[in-house]
């Protein structure tokens, strides 16, 4: 076989790869968009729902700088979850349409430039949210064949529960990324450029550095990777130091988490990471706790739903997406540094 040929081969192979996991990713793209509709119908039209939309939230936990602050509070668990809901199906339409291309822009342009895992933001949070998870369930096995437990939630009634589990996304994407890593982004372009203009480095820290310095990227490259490592260490630290039910087998896992997080929030922007963790907390429960409802269980729910047809479908389909996302990663490498080359020859 002449390299002419193998090289058609592996081209066909590579865009032939992409077209699959471009399927794959519409259909775990197609559960977030199903579980905004689930999340509805579990708060506002299921009995259990129905009997807790209209009780009091008394407490609302906030973070600001990684710093837990109790606010006081008499709003419904119904009035909270809509104004989250709100909230996240807003991203959720920005995702699909962005940062460079919509999702259909992404599979259009595979047959000309292969899978761009960073032209969308819903693509991106599908591929960072499956290894991820893969990752966290591979870590949690380990973690328990040698005796290390991950522990547990604090566990209250369902609803209250999943408006909770809403809510973290949010609070936390505020507390620990926002308030530390786009923070620090702001005050090293407030002594360039003044205070209005830095403010956009909170909502993508890496864009407004670029933009708006200029100096080298380079210079403070070792200074935001450490603060990104130190807010994802924080992160994993306080599932533990700050009263919760969690055990020690958590630090590794949400301290994975929480650097993984930092980066996106830091390189894609705050829709990317607050999507990810979005899709942890929101979109897994979802389905979790419509099998519940349908069931009629209101206490143990994840123990009551492990052979829930639709809850079995959903974390195939995320598997699958977590091991396709990481061949892709894989051959995007292969096939642009391949690219890289051949222009070198064409041009030394």
């Amino acid at each position: 076989m002449t390299k002419q040929n193998e090289s058609s081969v592996q081209r066909y192979f590579y865009l032939s790869y992409s077209y699959l996991f471009a399927f794959v990713g519409l259909v775990t793209i197609a559960f977030m968009f199903g579980s905004f509709i689930i999340g509805g119908y579990l708060v506002f039209d299921t009995e259990i729902g129905i009997k807790e939309m209209t009780d009091p939230i008394k407490t609302i936990l906030l973070f600001l700088w990684g710093i837990p602050i109790a606010i006081s509070t008499n709003v419904s668990l119904g009035y909270v979850f809509s104004v989250l809901w709100c909230i996240y199906i807003v991203f959720f339409a920005v995702a699909l349409n962005g940062p460079k291309k919509s999702i259909i822009g992404v599979i259009r342009g595979i047959r000309r430039n292969g899978f761009d895992i960073y032209s969308n933001t819903a693509y991106l949070v599908v591929v960072v949210f499956s290894v991820l998870l893969s990752a966290n369930v591979l870590i949690e096995l380990i973690q328990r064949q040698v005796g290390v437990s991950t522990g547990t939630p604090p566990e209250s009634s369902p609803i209250r529960e999943f408006t909770f589990i809403t809510l973290a996304p949010l609070v936390e994407e505020i507390g620990f990324r926002v308030t530390l890593i786009g923070v620090a982004a702001f005050l090293i372009l407030n002594k360039k450029v003044g205070v209005l203009k830095s403010l956009k480095a909170l909502w993508h820290p890496s864009k407004y550095l670029d933009e708006l310095l200029y100096s080298p990227p380079s210079d403070r490259k070792p200074f935001m990777y450490f603060v990104i490592g130190a807010s994802g260490l924080f992160f994993g630290a306080s599932h533990i130091i700050y009263g919760s039910t969690w055990e020690i087998g958590k630090l590794s896992t949400a301290t994975i988490a929480g650097i993984v997080l930092g980066w996106l929030y830091f390189k894609q922007g705050l829709p990317a990471a607050l999507l990810t963790h979005w899709a942890f907390n929101y979109l897994s429960s979802s389905y979790v706790y419509f099998a519940c409802a349908n069931l009629g269980v209101t206490k143990g729910c994840e123990e009551a739903v492990q052979n829930n047809p639709l809850l079995t479908y959903f974390l195939i389909t995320i598997m699958l997406t977590g091991v396709l996302s990481i061949g892709l990663i894989g051959l995007n490498k292969i096939f642009r540094s391949n690219a890289a080359h051949h222009v070198e020859a064409i041009h030394p």
